[in-house]
């Protein structure tokens, strides 16, 4: 019977003109002889995707009224699995913007600075053929403050993902988190004023784009400041992050 609705997808309640074992397996917990029976098929975008059915044991029949308050409590369980699926797909978004995410800044450091060792290496091989010793060390020194550079970047993009938003500690955790391991990396003297009062009220996905900002942020401290200290405000306004040279 239930397969039946499901495959025609139109609601249906018992009239008395069943063939017979049709009861079988409506009562999934416990024994009981059903006598009647509604059924409602669960139906995302027009196609029945499960099946709601209630089952009386006294022979009481369901009337429409019965069927239509058993079609709204399947409509509210369709708009239940919506919400489901939209959760699991914006999951699957995140998943792939973090991924591309990831990728852009590959590219950016280790990609770019294999590209570059690859030209160098050739560069000390001819140098070496020619017997150009001063040139050779000045490439081997260039060579090394690039490798120690691209090095800086692969760790701090390793804490960037191993930062986490908890629900129950907050974006303000997280940032402190992350300041931490950045000012243990880097050297860098970090101090974060935060005037947060409590619940900041964001979304999940802000919350995570937040702490994204702030870690581009300091990453721009440490390659283009020149940096000693860094000083950030998280406020309900705006946080900032900005470099300081003492």
């Amino acid at each position: 019977m239930i397969l039946e609705v499901l495959q025609a997808a139109q609601a249906y309640r018992t009239v008395g003109t069943e063939a017979a074992g049709w009861q079988a397996d409506l009562c999934l917990w416990v024994e009981a002889t059903v006598s009647e029976a509604a059924f409602v098929p669960l139906l995302l975008n027009n196609v029945a995707v499960g099946v709601l059915w209630s089952a009386r044991t006294k022979s009481d029949p369901y009337t429409a009224d019965d069927l239509l308050g058993l079609e709204r409590l399947a409509n509210q369980s369709v708009i239940a699995i919506q919400h489901s699926l939209m959760a699991a797909q914006i999951q699957s978004l995140a998943v792939v913007g973090e991924r591309a995410r990831i990728a852009r800044e590959m590219h950016d450091s280790l990609a770019q600075i294999l590209g570059y060792m690859n030209l160098q290496a050739q560069t000390l091989e001819a140098l070496l053929k020619q017997n150009k010793q001063e040139a050779l060390f000045a490439e081997i020194k260039r060579m090394r403050e690039a490798i120690q550079t691209a090095h800086a970047d692969v760790r701090e993009n390793i804490l960037s993902l191993r930062t986490t938003l908890s629900t129950e500690a907050g974006v303000a955790s997280a940032m402190l988190e992350y300041l931490d391991g950045f000012s243990l990396q880097t050297g860098i003297d970090i101090k974060l004023e935060n005037q947060l009062d409590g619940y900041l009220g964001l979304s999940p996905l802000a919350e995570v784009q937040l702490v994204c900002v702030l870690q581009e942020a300091l990453a721009n401290v440490r390659k283009h400041a020149r940096a000693t200290g860094s000083l950030g405000q998280l406020t309900r306004r705006v946080g900032c992050v900005s470099g300081n040279h003492g």
